[in-house]
């Protein structure tokens, strides 16, 4: 925004072309998914609005790229960057758990760094939510 000098990643999903029903349902668990949580190694939501066709999301900009484009370059990484990494993973996940948010997509194209170097997961929309009590189980694979 030119007023405060921040940027900001704007994410733009059609659902007119998300006929299937499961996509639809998926659209919005991330919606919802990204208000209930905050957390320093997840994408912050900002605010989010919606038209008939269409559903805005206003996250936090990442100027680092996906940890998939740093494994490419770097063929693989040294035992203390991985632990590095896997240690700020697990405080996200453990984030979410104790929300009741199970995260489905953990993978390297869905760990982004941000500015100074941290993880920064993104992309909820197969987790799933309302996990609070130890038997329930999700009937999906």
């Amino acid at each position: 925004m030119k007023s405060s000098g921040k940027f900001y990643a704007l994410k733009i999903i059609n659902k007119e072309k998300s006929d299937v029903p499961a996509q639809k349902k998926y659209t919005v668990t991330e919606k919802k998914i990204l208000k209930m949580i905050s957390h320093q190694f997840i994408v912050n939501l900002f605010i989010h609005f919606e038209t008939k066709s269409y559903l805005f999301l206003l996250l936090e900009h990442l100027p680092g790229r996906d940890l998939a484009a740093y494994l490419d370059e770097e063929g693989s990484f040294s035992e203390a960057k991985a632990r590095f990494y896997l240690c700020e993973c697990i405080a996200a996940i453990n984030a979410l758990h104790k929300k009741g948010i199970i995260y489905r997509d953990l993978k390297p194209n869905n760990i982004m760094l941000d500015g100074k170097g941290h993880v920064k997961l993104i992309d909820f929309n197969l987790s799933k939510a309302g996990f609070n009590k130890f038997n329930l189980r999700t009937k999906s694979f």
